[in-house]
């Protein structure tokens, strides 16, 4: 695989990592704030990679953003099982 799309999916896991730190320093009361925040960092780190990093090491851009989108893309879809820690709600209990 060319350096292009190496260089894209360790840049998406590394923002991805940061992301779910941010997403999980808000806590259970304030998730969607720490995720809106998470999301907004993702697509700055993407127009950063687009207009700065990519051109900067000389990666073709193309394989690169494509790349980058696949990685957050499909990570954003895991993101909401790694932030349950069990303790979910599980619907109404009874208590007889």
């Amino acid at each position: 695989m060319s350096k292009a799309i190496w260089t894209s999916i360790l840049f998406g896991l590394l923002v991805q990592l940061v992301g779910l730190a941010v997403i999980r320093s808000f806590g259970r009361d304030r998730l969607i704030v720490g995720w809106g925040i998470g999301t907004l960092l993702r697509l700055v780190a993407l127009l950063a990679y687009g207009w700065a990093i990519v051109p900067a090491l000389g990666l073709r851009l193309t394989p690169a953003l494509l790349t980058l989108v696949g990685v957050l893309f499909v990570t954003t879809l895991v993101e909401p099982f790694l932030l349950n820690d069990g303790r979910g709600t599980r619907g109404p209990t009874s208590s007889v």
